[in-house]
């Protein structure tokens, strides 16, 4: 960003994974920053987390937010819901990242800019927007690039879920299990937190706000609602990372190469090219894309596509997503201090 403007920032959640994943990328991508302001909870309150080389104190979020530009949302819902609205009114765009939020019928959840319509914009200029779920941006991202292709009759998805998705405490939790029982130790009970490593645990709830059901239902409306999308998720004894395995029948055989190349053409995805090399995980850790992996055609029934995604669930799926459309709603959308929502 380079018009001369600067802005005023807050992060709420400053000391997660995300919200200090949001810090890293301000400096990192030299997003115009003329003050920035740290919050979290009460025991978090006093931390310091570096910016631009210096150390910056982290506060506990007041009762009455300070005015700002930019406010990115990464605590909890319920936070979300307190300040989002009153930070919109008084004309900051406020991102919410909030994990697990089912969002509001009021608050557009958006994968880019061009999934905003102008009348999301307040009158002070404000706006309210969430970014999706990690999960479902990580596979609603190739089922939009894919859509042109032919029409999708369902898609299924199945995902690998670390304990990063969960926040600090639950890859804190990891690590204490695996550490004593590799040392043949029973690891501490702790209630609040289910037990992890060395175990895989499906979600099977039939509540509509589990994970399975609340992303199917996210990615669903992400592409349109233009097919049935069936969401599986599996907790994983992995600290940082996701993955999806990804099926999708077509009305009509697409065939490969087409397939290859218009998800090469969509710039958050990496197709690897097929071969003996081994990705994982760990390859798509602290990258900007999505990789796409082993995709192949059904050999019995050609309408059926089969890929697998990878990616990083902290930096890409969330940190990335919510700074990128800043950058891209305060260059095409808003100028330094608009009097009323644009096209009012």
């Amino acid at each position: 960003m380079s018009d001369g403007r600067a802005f005023r920032v807050a992060v709420v959640g400053a000391t997660g994974l995300v919200g200090g994943e949001i810090v890293s990328l301000l400096d990192e991508r030299g997003f115009p920053v003329a003050d920035l302001l740290l919050y979290a909870a009460e025991d978090s309150e006093g931390e310091e987390v570096d910016f631009c080389g210096e150390a910056r104190r982290v506060e506990r979020l007041p009762e009455a937010p300070p005015k700002v530009d930019v406010a990115f949302l990464c605590a909890t819902p319920e936070i979300s819901r307190k300040v989002g609205p009153r930070l919109a009114a008084e004309g900051a765009v406020a991102i919410d990242l909030a994990p697990e939020s089912t969002g509001d019928a009021e608050v557009p959840v958006v994968l880019g800019v061009g999934d905003l319509a102008p009348t999301a914009w307040q009158a002070s200029g404000g706006l309210r927007v969430r970014v999706p779920d990690p999960l479902s941006r990580l596979v609603a991202v190739p089922l939009r690039a894919l859509a042109p292709l032919g029409k999708i009759e369902r898609a299924i998805a199945t995902f690998l879920v670390s304990a990063s998705a969960f926040g600090r405490k639950r890859v804190e939790r990891l690590s204490e299990e695996t550490l004593a029982l590799l040392n043949l130790r029973e690891p501490e009970s702790d209630a609040s937190l289910p037990e992890l490593a060395f175990r895989c645990a499906p979600d099977v709830s039939s509540d509509p706000a589990s994970t399975s059901r609340r992303v199917g239902a996210e990615i669903s409306q992400l592409i349109g609602a233009v097919a049935p999308v069936v969401a599986n998720v599996v907790e994983v004894p992995m600290f940082f990372g996701q993955a999806a395995s990804l099926s999708v029948e077509f009305q009509s055989p697409a065939l490969g190469d087409q397939v290859r190349a218009i998800l090469r053409e969509t710039p958050s995805l990496v197709v690897a090219d097929g071969g003996s090399e081994r990705l994982t995980t760990l390859d798509a850790l602290d990258t900007d894309g999505i990789l796409v992996v082993g995709l192949r055609q059904e050999a019995c029934d050609p309408k059926w596509l089969h890929l697998w995604l990878l990616g990083d669930n902290v930096r890409q799926g969330a940190a990335l997503a919510a700074v990128a459309l800043v950058e891209g709603l305060l260059l095409r959308s808003r100028g330094p201090a608009p009097a009323k929502a644009p096209g009012g």
